[in-house]
């Protein structure tokens, strides 16, 4: 399933490495932790990154954003759904009608 940048449909991992690339940098594959080697297969294909030659990084083969990739990253990731209320929010209507199981503490 091939997914189009133009939805904004990136994956955090996805969204990570291409912000770390964002800057022109060469990284090698540990630099884009936590992207692992599915992510940077998946973003290859896609045609957001692509492999420098060995020694750019060293001895490590390293990978670099393309326009592709950078049009992606400038579109970003979705938001982030709404949270779902805690558990005590849910609960708090129906405790505080409640009455102290003991008498009043005077003293």
């Amino acid at each position: 399933m091939k997914r189009k940048a133009a939805t904004g449909d990136l994956t955090k991992r996805e969204f990570d490495a291409l912000r770390t690339l964002s800057g022109g940098l060469v990284e090698s594959r540990g630099g884009l932790h936590p992207a692992g080697e599915g992510t940077i297969a998946r973003m290859l294909a896609e045609g957001w990154i692509e492999e420098v030659p060995e020694g750019a990084v060293g001895r490590q083969m390293g990978y670099r954003i393309t326009e592709a990739g950078e049009a992606a990253y400038k579109i970003g990731r979705p938001p982030k759904p709404p949270r779902q209320p805690t558990r005590l929010k849910v609960l708090a209507p129906r405790i505080s009608p409640l009455r102290p199981r003991f008498g009043k503490l005077d003293r």
